[in-house]
């Protein structure tokens, strides 16, 4: 009898436990659903060991410390709090390049997408003494000289250094201070698109610093009312060029440490022109930047000698449509070659130039595939390491290639996303691999890539999963009525009957390069599909033409045409999967954000015979209010392109709504600014169209903070529920 009740209560907990389900508060206030990760993790010069922070929650004790790559065992303690006076709100630290030393950011403060500043202190690891950066005011992009005795930062649009041997305090630009000049530091719209934020960089021997300049006098100028509870809004100011606007005048300088003068390099190729990179060669006397025309179609890299002047071209890229901007420029430390990606070939892949002769360049990786990301070079074995999606565009394996073009191996491919992290000397690696349905494993291996231990595998979060009753996602392949071979991925419900039929979700981005249908953990996204897979839908997600991991010819189509082939796409999308017997093509959704949004947006208007409800969140509208970098990389300028910009905006077709819609922006939103959401509101209240509307307060463009993401979804949620 003991023996039976055993059993039956074994069996209603198993059901109990089944019946499990997901909620809001699980994803977004409980994390119920967050993979355990290592953040921060730094290779110490000898390769064998790694630093990160350490919180003691009991003891509100933060400590750096140093652990052996081979098994983990705590080996130094870097930084302790308990070795000063009072602790600090530290967020972030940095170790001089001979690790005596090291810079702690305390009271950090973003200011844009990667942006930050904070009081930044230097703490002596053989004193164990710290010390105040700056005592003005919080300081950016802190970066100690190659022997470690030197610190510059931006203060206040300036720069600056630091002796740290005779705690001398040197200012090396004075025009910064409420002018319209930036000095090592970027404007808005480099950060955001070319993702530069520090502009300067220390020569080799640290005798010189190369810096870039801005002059904002004409850029314009965006005003964002930030309410913030008071009786009247601030004003928030942000240089923001729009497409077909004034730029920043950019130009760069050499300040030199000895005669402390700065001097300006000549840039100028007669035309408007981005600076996207500059970076020292080997050589303290060869500084490159990188000057890019404004279509963006044309590259080139360019060595400048900074005592002479003279100045020579090592590569020129033209392209048809557009060149993007990456950080795989190497070179080598013979000093006489340097390493180069570019998709040239129909594919990105990485070139090796010759410095005295750019002419003679060899291609090292090959094949109908793209290099995704470039790790380094292991100059001793003579190796390069990267990632690319060799196999198909759903995952990313592992690769090496030597420095002759040769021996080409494929390290780890594993169906799913894999990402490297090589410490010093390449003695060993962090691997991250995740799949669809397996959430982050992390791995370290050793110079042959064998596994030496896992470091996180995130058994419990697989647990917890399929506790909750998580199905399955799914890849597939189809053809559009176009004859376009378009990827996507699949949930079902968990009880699925294919005998039935279920409301359709469509997840789209679907701008430029990106990718969606990718075989990697989709966070909490991922759990909030689940989520309504469990209410009953099935939810898909498809990369249109113009997405990446096939190739410039499959991503380059859209140039000049944002919002029309990407739009088909998914409108036939939609079609197709609503000729699938399970599927009820009379209640098909869509839901995006940013680039998403504006697919949202266009979709539940120009396919409005296709798509019952949509939600935009921050949605671009009309590409003339999106920033000069990203629109015209893509579509030129509207006085260039003025076709382009029309058909693509769903301004045009605010009259065709039929469905239900939901609109959903920050007013604090930098980016993608609240103006986008304004001008479509004005649209469709002008042809008498009826939608919801959810406005979050001075939030930015990712609406973040758990209170908003908890309502932001749980808005979305009851609007599917209520509307699809």
């Amino acid at each position: 009898m003991k023996s039976k009740l055993t059993g039956l209560l074994l069996i209603l907990t198993h059901i109990l436990i089944a019946q499990q389900t997901i909620t809001i508060n699980d994803i977004w206030q409980k994390g119920t659903f967050m993979p355990d990760y290592v953040w921060g993790m730094r290779s110490l010069n000898d390769g064998e060991h790694y630093s990160k922070m350490d919180y003691d929650y009991l003891n509100h004790s933060l400590s750096i410390l140093a652990y052996r790559y081979k098994d983990g065992t705590l080996s130094d303690t870097l930084f302790s709090d308990q070795w000063i006076d009072k602790p600090l709100d530290i967020s972030a630290y940095f170790l001089s390049p001979d690790e005596s030393k090291m810079i702690l950011a305390v009271n950090e403060e973003a200011i844009y997408r990667y942006s930050r500043k904070a009081n930044y202190y230097i703490f002596d690891r053989k004193t164990k003494q710290i010390k105040s950066l700056f005592e003005k005011g919080k300081q950016k992009y802190p970066d100690f000289s190659p022997d470690g005795s030197k610190v510059a930062f931006v203060y206040n649009r300036n720069l600056y250094y630091r002796d740290l041997n005779n705690n001398q305090l040197i200012q090396i630009t004075f025009n910064g201070l409420g002018g319209q000049l930036l000095n090592a530091e970027a404007d808005w719209v480099y950060e955001e698109e070319l993702e530069l934020t520090q502009a300067y960089q220390w020569s080799p021997d640290g005798k010189n610093i190369a810096f870039l300049r801005f002059n904002i006098s004409a850029e314009p100028m965006f005003f964002l009312s930030m309410y913030n509870d008071s009786l009247y809004p601030n004003i928030k100011l942000i240089p923001y060029p729009k497409a077909g606007k004034e730029n920043a005048q950019v130009s760069l300088w050499d300040f030199n440490l000895t005669d402390q003068v700065s001097k300006q390099i000549d840039t100028d190729p007669g035309e408007a022109y981005y600076i996207p990179r500059i970076q020292w060669t080997r050589s303290s006397k060869w500084l490159s930047y990188q000057r890019l025309n404004r279509h963006q179609n044309h590259l080139e890299l360019i060595a400048v000698d900074i005592e002479s002047g003279i100045q020579k071209t090592l590569v020129d890229e033209h392209s048809d449509t557009w060149i993007d901007i990456d950080d795989d420029l190497y070179f080598l430390k013979n000093g006489q070659e340097f390493l180069w990606t570019s998709d040239r070939s129909g594919f990105k892949h990485i070139y090796l130039y010759s410095l005295n002769n750019p002419s003679e360049v060899k291609q090292l990786s090959k094949g109908n595939w793209p290099l995704t990301d470039f790790y380094g070079v292991d100059e001793p074995s003579g190796r390069l390491y990267f990632q690319a999606a060799t196999i198909s565009p759903l995952n990313r394996e592992l690769c090496s290639v030597n420095l002759k073009g040769k021996k080409f191996k494929i390290l780890r491919n594993k169906k799913g996303t894999w990402r490297g992290n090589p410490s010093k000397g390449f003695k060993y690696w962090l691997l991250t691999y995740s799949n669809a349905n397996q959430a982050p494993l992390m791995i370290i291996a050793n110079q042959k890539f064998a596994d030496v231990r896992v470091l996180i595998d995130n058994e419990k979060l697989q647990k917890t999963c399929k506790t909750y009753g998580f199905t399955e996602k799914t890849f597939l392949q189809f053809k559009t009525e176009s004859g376009i071979s378009l990827n996507a991925w699949m949930i079902k419900p968990p009880d699925f009957d294919p005998s039935k039929k279920y409301p359709l979700i469509m997840y789209v981005y679907g701008g430029p390069g990106s990718q969606t249908v990718q075989n990697r953990w989709g966070g909490s996204n991922l759990v909030w599909f689940e989520m309504l897979a469990q209410k009953a839908y099935v939810v898909v997600s498809v990369d249109n033409r113009g997405t990446g991991g096939r190739g410039a010819a499959f991503t380059k189509q859209i140039y000049l045409k944002l919002g029309q082939e990407e739009v088909e796409d998914q409108i036939q999308a939609a079609q197709y999967f609503g000729q699938l017997p399970y599927i009820d093509a009379n209640r098909i959704g869509i839901f995006g954000w940013s680039y998403g949004g504006f697919m949202a947006a266009n979709c539940i208007t120009r396919g409005a015979d296709v798509f019952k409800s949509a939600i935009s969140v921050a949605p671009v509208t009309h590409w003339k209010f999106y920033d000069s970098i990203y629109t015209e990389r893509f579509m030129r300028t509207p006085e260039e392109n003025p076709e382009g910009y029309e058909t693509g905006s769903p301004l045009n077709y605010a009259g065709l709504l039929k469905g239900k819609y939901l609109l959903v922006h920050g007013t604090g939103d930098d980016n993608v600014h609240f103006q986008n959401s304004i001008a479509w509101i004005k649209e469709l209240e002008e042809n008498g169209k009826d939608f919801d509307l959810v406005i979050y307060p001075d939030k930015t463009h990712s609406i973040s903070g758990s209170k908003y993401r908890m309502h932001l979804y749980r808005k979305m949620t009851n609007f599917i529920l209520e509307n699809l």
